[in-house]
């Protein structure tokens, strides 16, 4: 008896008891536990057969036992939910939060495969659409694109030294003698590059041509083939975005240069008293910017601002400086007049728009009617948030192709009436909802378009105010006097129709001061404040300022910034 103590249960054990065991065990399924369910089972046979006395005995009550546990596959079921029920508490958890993590896991791998699966049909190259649509089918000689880059290769870099302009230097007569001749010796090393500059913004248009990538690997992809439509695959959207703004950015600092450097050629006349040269200088200045505008990408147009502000800064300041002939400005009054009139928006979207749609047609599937799903790339643009993204995922919801190119439409459209069409005032009293971005893509650019939109209005009343400008100073060399109001102008002759304020519901504000004359813009708070500058939250005069009226004339550095 005490030998068999000492031995393991299974060595007492006959051969049908233990097969039975192993039997039991393999079909639990459940690896964890099947030694000791094992030994257990060896242990209750151990204990049924210690009374027996001979093999014969142990092998009938064996077969009894078994034929009394029943089916082994229906046991080993009942025996492994028996284990799995006596888990701890805290391994119960655990398995169930792998369980509920493996499901959601496939799920989303189940849900993310539907923008991997299918393919775009790609039926516009963008790169060449935009360039079709700037030229437009004219004649490059009509271009003054070429003779801008020409003028752009002879200029020379800034020397070192150059006293750039700045808050506290806003003239050349600021600068000192060492920082004078460093600008006269650079204007004179200018000389070329400026001429070609007066002589290509006299082109009547101007357009850009964007290039195709020219890297191995970009190659390979612009050349690869779609199966779906049989033509030339374009890049994917961000990668053209990308190459887009690496061939525009280093153009746009040139233009930059190029802008600064007559206007420091316009300062420089203007210290000499040149009025003349000086004044057409500044057209042509402001005829550059004008090519710029309307055109290219939203950065391109933005430059194009930037450089109109500087043209019309100059032209004020040269009348603030010397006195100009009539007959010269009513030469230069015409030519300005006739710059206003180009039919041709100052700003657009109409590139941002291409870009939009090539995502669209890279980022959906097409069924040939004009509809499809989104893909991986398109599902961003199907989505107004993060949160909608998250649902068009999880529940198969996106938005289609057709109502995805609707909405971009209804964007674009809206967002080109607010930077051309409706005016400050009539957007700050007109009733309408919020304009609402389409998709995230636009999401993340709606603050720049609504700012660029913002500067371009400031643009635009800053140039009715240098065309009245001109108009008031021809009035005074023609009558002999300043003009009552801006109506005289009209009944004088000189101008067709009265400066429109866009800040206000009429003309810029105007009246005779003991000085001169006093001409302002309701400004951005569209209040009527008799002419007093604007200034900015922190109460510093900035020409446009929050708060206050937008002083064009005089010219006050205070009021230029």
């Amino acid at each position: 008896m005490a030998m068999r103590n000492r031995s393991q249960p299974s060595d007492l054990l006959p051969q049908v008891a233990l097969d039975y065991v192993t039997t039991l065990v393999k079909k639990m399924r459940y690896r964890r536990v099947r030694q000791d369910v094992k030994a257990e089972l060896h242990a209750h046979f151990a204990d049924a057969l210690a009374d027996c006395r001979t093999d014969q005995e142990r092998q009938e009550t064996a077969e009894q036992l078994i034929e009394a546990f029943g089916d082994t596959k229906l046991l080993a079921k009942l025996i492994r939910r028996a284990k799995k029920r006596c888990r701890p508490l805290w391994q119960k958890f655990v398995i169930r939060s792998a369980q509920v993590c493996g499901v959601f896991i496939l799920y989303f791998v189940l849900c993310a495969s539907r923008l991997f699966i299918g393919q775009p049909v790609i039926k516009v190259d963008t790169i060449q659409w935009l360039n079709q649509t700037a030229s437009q089918g004219r004649s490059e000689h009509l271009n003054a694109r070429p003779g801008i880059e020409e003028a752009i290769e002879r200029l020379p870099d800034w020397p070192e030294g150059f006293p750039f302009f700045s808050r506290n230097l806003k003239a050349l007569s600021d600068a000192n003698d060492t920082e004078r001749r460093i600008v006269d010796t650079y204007l004179i090393d200018c000389t070329p590059a400026l001429g070609l500059l007066r002589e290509a913004v006299k082109k009547p248009h101007y357009w850009s041509h964007y290039l195709p990538m020219n890297d191995t690997a970009s190659e390979e992809r612009s050349t690869s083939v779609n199966h779906s439509s049989g033509r030339p695959s374009p890049f994917p959207t961000a990668e053209l975005w990308a190459h887009l703004m690496e061939g525009v950015m280093p153009r746009l600092g040139k233009h930059r240069h190029l802008a600064q450097a007559m206007q420091y050629q316009i300062e420089s006349d203007i210290g000499q008293n040149f009025g003349e040269k000086a004044l057409f200088d500044g057209l042509v200045l402001t005829r550059f910017g004008r090519h710029l505008c309307g055109r290219g990408l939203l950065v391109e147009g933005q430059v194009g601002n930037s450089v109109v502000f500087l043209g019309v800064g100059e032209i004020s300041r040269i009348l603030s400086k010397v006195d100009i002939d009539r007959e010269v400005l009513a030469s230069a009054y015409q030519d300005f007049a006739a710059l206003l009139k180009i039919d041709r928006p100052w700003f657009t979207y109409e590139c941002e728009k291409a870009l939009t749609y090539d995502l669209i047609q890279q980022g959906f599937t097409d069924d040939g009617q004009g509809n499809g799903r989104p893909l991986a790339q398109g599902a961003l643009a199907a989505a107004d948030t993060l949160l909608d993204w998250w649902k068009g995922l999880l529940l198969f919801d996106y938005r289609g192709r057709r109502e995805t190119t609707q909405r971009v439409d209804t964007f674009y459209e809206t967002i080109h009436e607010r930077a051309n069409q409706l005016t400050p005032w009539e957007q700050k009293n007109r009733t309408e909802t919020p304009l609402e971005p389409v998709g995230l893509p636009l999401e993340i650019k709606l603050l720049g378009y609504e700012r660029a939109a913002q500067v371009n209005w400031q643009m635009k009343t800053s140039c009715q105010a240098t065309l009245a400008v001109l108009a008031i100073k021809l009035y005074e060399k023609t009558y002999d006097g300043l003009p009552g109001d801006l109506a005289d102008l009209v009944t004088g002759g000189i101008l067709e129709t009265l400066p429109r304020d866009y800040y206000s519901d009429g003309p810029l504000g105007y009246r005779q001061t003991a000085d001169g004359f006093i001409l302002y813009s309701r400004g951005e708070d569209l209040k009527d404040d008799g002419g007093t500058p604007a200034t900015n939250d922190n109460g510093e005069l900035r020409r446009y300022g929050s708060y206050g009226d937008w002083v064009f004339w005089p010219v006050s550095p205070k009021n230029q910034k």
